[in-house]
C-alpha cells in the first residue's frame, strides 16, 4: 500500500500516513490534522471523509491534484510525544486565531466609537442649523415686519397727504365762493338783481300753478317724463318730447292731453298754456283728527337764486335740525324755533342725506356719482369726506358702519364708506320686480329691516337685513289707493312707519307689520319728506303752502303735535 504524505503535516515537515481527505478543500489528512479541520471548519460543505469511502474515482484523484491509491498509503504509528506536538501546535494556531478575533473585535470597537463619533458630529451640526435656519428666519421676520411698518407708515402719509389735499381744494373752493360773492356785490346792479327776481317769481308761480293743475287731472296717464319738482326743467330752455294728454272731468277749460311725469327728467314738453286769471286754485286744508298744527318755519333767504324745496330733514340732538334745499343745492343748519344758523352751498345737484351720527351727515350727489359727508362744527357745516362710487345714488341711510342707497335703475345698494358695493336688490325670490324707481330709504332701530318707497308702483316695500345681506323676500309690500306716489318716510321707536304721499297730499301712518293704522294728515300740499323730533312728540312735513305776504305757492315746513 503507498503511503501518502499529510498536507498539512507536509507544510511543518513531518511525514504521516494520509488516512482522510476533503472534497472541497481537496486536500489530504492524518488523523490529527483531520480532527483540527473539523474543529476550524463546521460545516456540513467540509465534512472530512475516509479514503475508503471516496468512490473510484476520488480515490485516484486526491487534493492539489496530487494522485494516490488506497493500496500506496501505508499506516503510521503515532507516539504520544507526537500528538502532544500536535496539540500544541494546535493551540497555539488557536490562539493565534484569538489574538486574530480581539484585534477584529478592537477594530470593531474603534469603527463603532468613529460611528458615533460622527454621528455626535452630524447631530452637532444639524443642530447648529436648525439654530441657523431659526436666526435666518428670526431674520426675514423682522425684516418683513420692518417692511409692513414702513409700508404702513407710508400709507398713512400718503392717507394724510390726500386728506390735506382735499382740505386744500374744499378751501380753495370756499375761497372761490367768496370771490364769486364779491364779484357778484360788485358787477351786479339793483335793477339786474329786481329784474332776475321778478322773472324768478313768474316761473315759480309757473310751476306751481303747474303743479295745481296737475293735482286736479285725474286719472293721469305716465306716458313723458317731465320733472316732479319742475326747478331744473324750467331752467333750461323748453324742449318737445312728445304730446301729453290728461283725462279729467268737468273741466272745459282744457283739451285731452296725455301726460308722463318723472322727477328726474330735464326739459318740458308742449303743456297748456293758460293765464292765471282763468285757472281754478284748489283750497288745501289741512285736516286730521290726530295732529295738531303748532308752527310753519319758512326758509327763504336773499341769496338763494330759487324758491326753497326740502326734500329730506335730520334732526338733531341739540334742539336743532338740518334740512336739504334740493332747489338752490344747500344744506341748512336750523334751529328748532325756525331760525337759520348757518348753510352750505353745493356746486352740483344734491338729493338726499342721512345721519351717520350725532353730528354727521351723509348727502347723496347724483350728477358727480358721490357721497359727501358733512359735518357739524361749532355751529358751522364743513364737508369732511367724499366718497366716489359707482352707481348714480338718489336715497340713503345708514346702518353700522355701511350706507344703504337706492340707485338708478331701480336697486337698493349696501356700500362701504370707501364706496364699495357689498350687497344688492331689486328682485324677489320669483324673479318679480320690487323697485323700478326707489326714492327715499329708512331704518328701524334695531337696524335689521329697510322700508323703501317707490315713486312709480306706489308702494311701500319692507325688508329683512341680516348685516350687509338683504333678504329678497321682503317683510310686506304696501300697496293702497291712498297713498300715490311716495316720497319720503320714517319711523318711530314702537316700529310704526310715516310715509308722505306726494300726489295724494297725505301722510299716512303704518304699522310694523304694513297695515294702514290712519291717515294722520289729510289736504297737506305735496309733502316731500317727513321726520319726527327727538321726544317724537312732533312732526316735521315739507310741503307746499301760501306764505303770507306772497300770493304763490312756496315751500314750508310744517310743525305738527301728535
Amino acid at each position: 500500500m503507498d503511503t501518502t504524505k499529510c498536507d498539512p503535516c507536509k507544510a511543518r515537515s513531518r511525514s504521516l500516513a494520509a488516512s482522510y481527505w476533503c472534497p472541497f478543500c481537496r486536500e489530504a489528512f492524518c488523523k490529527v490534522c483531520c480532527q483540527f479541520h473539523q474543529t476550524m471548519k463546521l460545516t456540513r460543505s467540509h465534512k472530512v471523509q475516509a479514503l475508503t469511502e471516496l468512490n473510484p474515482r476520488d480515490r485516484e484523484q486526491g487534493g492539489s491534484g496530487q494522485s494516490f491509491r488506497l493500496e500506496t498509503l501505508t499506516p503510521v504509528t503515532f507516539n504520544e510525544k507526537t500528538q502532544l506536538r500536535e496539540i500544541d501546535n494546535i493551540l497555539v494556531f488557536m490562539d493565534g486565531l484569538s489574538d486574530t478575533s480581539l484585534t477584529l473585535k478592537k477594530m470593531f470597537f474603534d469603527l463603532k466609537m468613529k460611528n458615533e463619533s460622527e454621528k455626535n458630529e452630524c447631530m452637532r451640526k444639524v443642530i447648529l442649523f436648525k439654530e441657523r435656519l431659526k436666526q435666518l428666519a428670526d431674520d426675514f421676520e423682522r425684516h418683513i415686519s420692518g417692511e409692513l411698518e414702513y409700508l404702513q407708515h407710508a400709507e398713512n402719509v400718503q392717507v394724510d397727504a390726500r386728506i390735506e389735499e382735499c382740505e386744500q381744494i374744499f378751501n380753495a373752493l370756499e375761497m372761490s365762493k367768496d370771490l364769486a360773492q364779491n364779484m357778484k356785490t360788485e358787477y351786479i346792479t339793483p335793477q339786474t338783481i329786481s329784474k332776475v327776481n321778478a322773472a324768478r317769481q313768474r316761473c315759480n308761480e309757473y310751476k306751481f300753478t303747474l303743479q295745481r293743475i296737475h293735482s286736479r287731472l285725474q286719472p293721469v296717464t305716465y306716458n313723458l317724463a317731465i320733472d316732479r319738482n319742475v326747478s331744473d326743467a324750467l331752467n333750461t330752455t323748453p324742449g318737445v318730447i312728445g304730446k301729453v294728454e290728461v283725462g279729467h272731468e268737468n273741466d272745459d277749460l282744457f283739451d285731452d292731453r296725455d301726460v308722463k311725469l318723472n322727477r328726474r327728467a330735464s326739459n318740458v314738453s308742449n303743456l297748456p298754456r293758460v293765464s292765471g286769471s282763468m285757472m281754478r286754485q284748489p283750497a288745501f286744508h289741512t285736516n286730521s283728527e290726530h295732529a295738531q298744527k303748532v308752527n310753519e318755519i319758512y326758509l327763504n333767504r336773499k341769496d338763494d337764486h330759487d324758491e326753497p324745496m326740502i326734500t329730506s330733514i335730520c334732526v338733531m340732538s341739540n334742539n336743532h335740525f338740518i334740512t336739504l334745499d334740493r332747489s338752490n343745492n344747500k344744506l341748512l343748519l336750523v334751529h328748532q324755533d325756525g331760525a337759520i344758523v348757518t348753510s352750505y352751498v353745493f356746486t352740483s345737484q344734491i338729493w338726499d342725506m342721512t345721519l351717520i351720527d350725532s353730528l354727521t351727515v351723509a348727502v347723496t350727489v347724483p350728477d358727480n356719482d358721490k357721497i359727501v359727508l358733512v359735518k357739524v362744527r361749532n355751529k358751522n357745516l364743513c364737508a369732511e369726506k367724499l366718497i366716489k362710487t359707482s352707481n348714480i345714488c338718489y336715497g340713503i341711510t345708514s346702518i353700522e358702519g355701511f350706507m344703504v342707497v337706492t340707485v338708478k335703475g331701480g336697486y337698493v345698494k349696501i356700500v362701504t364708506k370707501a364706496g364699495e358695493e357689498v350687497a344688492s336688490i331689486r328682485h324677489n325670490p320669483r324673479g318679480d320686480v320690487l323697485f323700478t324707481d326707489p326714492q327715499h330709504i329708512a331704518t328701524n332701530r334695531e337696524q335689521n329691516e329697510l322700508y323703501v318707497s317707490d315713486y312709480t308702483l306706489h308702494t311701500v316695500t319692507a325688508l329683512f337685513l341680516t348685516g350687509v345681506k338683504i333678504d329678497s323676500q321682503p317683510k310686506f309690500v304696501f300697496r293702497n289707493n291712498e297713498l300715490q306716489n311716495p316720497t319720503g318716510l320714517c319711523l318711530d321707536v314702537q316700529g310704526n312707519v310715516y310715509v308722505c304721499g306726494y300726489s295724494s297730499h297725505n301722510v299716512l301712518k303704518l304699522s310694523s307689520d304694513g297695515n294702514l293704522l290712519l291717515a294722520l294728515l289729510t289736504g297737506i300740499m305735496n309733502p316731500q319728506t317727513v321726520a319726527l323730533t327727538t321726544m317724537e312728540d312732533q312732526l316735521l312735513v315739507s310741503s307746499l303752502s301760501t306764505g303770507g305776504q306772497t300770493k304763490h305757492m312756496q315751500n314750508v315746513i310744517e310743525v305738527f303735535r301728535i
